[in-house]
């Protein structure tokens, strides 16, 4: 349950939305899942104790001060592995922004496919708007997604990095979202732009934040853990290091007071600004202080 219940929005988000064909099937129904005759992942396989199905996440916020930044980042260390049949998992660091849009950027591991690694999904449809290709196993990726309107989980961009382009299990990177020179977003990482987007720029809405998801899949397989480390916000042309972090644990599109996240993953502080999170970790007090 997330007890900032003024965030609640951001936990209604995952990267994996769920997606309908023409009959009304949802992706969730079926076993395997093909648009356009691309394998897509699936959305969580998770079902709580009152029948839900649902994205699960955990993480931290940033302190409040990073509330109205102009960009956010974070150090991921990756931790590569096999996901479960149909699994997505994905770490990252976002923001909601004044104009409702949500962004998000970090790496993910998917079930090995074929899939479009850079796409649009609106109103049930999914369009490729780039490559695609097969994803391996234990194949580790940057991604970047936005949702041009927080309270529509049904209308978001994506894209995927190359193999292995999130590096090999024990290498830190820099993931960023920050303004380009143009006056819109772009997605950075280690000091490199991988995407720069045509979302203008806006101050954000919500505190600076960090999440390790269990974004499909089956809800106790394995979700990393992986530690993030230095979550800082853009202020001022600087960038400034959060002074605290408080605990987000949490599912998505659904009705966060119905979703149990503690029996499988959880979020403890390995020093200063600097968090495990997901599979054997234990998970504090919701609401709590981890820094």
């Amino acid at each position: 349950m997330i007890a900032l219940s003024l965030f609640v929005l951001l936990i209604a988000l995952s990267l994996l939305s769920p997606v309908s064909y023409g009959n009304g099937t949802l992706l969730s129904q079926v076993l395997t899942a093909e648009v356009s005759h691309l394998r897509f992942p699936m959305p969580l396989q998770a079902v709580d104790s009152q029948g839900l199905t649902q994205p699960v996440q955990v993480g931290a916020w940033g302190d409040e001060t990073s509330i109205g930044n102009m960009g956010v980042q974070v150090e991921i260390q990756t931790n590569a592995y096999n996901v479960s049949s149909q699994g997505t998992d994905a770490f990252w660091v976002g923001d909601v922004l004044s104009d409702g849009t949500f962004v998000q950027f970090g790496y993910i591991i998917a079930s090995a496919g074929y899939y479009c690694l850079n796409g649009h999904v609106t109103d049930a449809q999914t369009s490729c708007l780039g490559v695609e290709g097969n994803i391996g196993f234990a194949d580790a990726r940057w991604f970047w997604s936005y949702f041009p309107n927080a309270h529509d989980v049904s209308d978001w961009y994506y894209g995927f990095g190359s193999a292995n382009s999130a590096g090999y299990n024990g290498t830190w990177h820099l993931y960023s979202i920050q303004p380009s020179a143009s006056g819109d977003w772009s997605f950075v990482m280690d000091g490199a732009p991988v995407y720069s987007s045509d979302v203008p720029v806006k101050t954000s809405t919500s505190p600076a934040h960090l999440v390790a998801e269990k974004a499909s899949g089956t809800y106790l397989s394995q979700l990393g853990p992986v530690e993030f480390r230095g979550l800082a916000y853009l202020g001022n042309n600087l960038w400034h290091a959060t002074s605290s972090l408080t605990l987000i644990d949490g599912c998505g599109f659904a009705d966060t007071n119905l979703c149990t996240v503690s029996a499988a993953y959880g979020v403890e502080l390995a020093g200063p600004n600097d968090v495990i999170a997901g599979s054997g970790v234990p998970l504090p007090e919701s609401g709590q202080l981890v820094w």
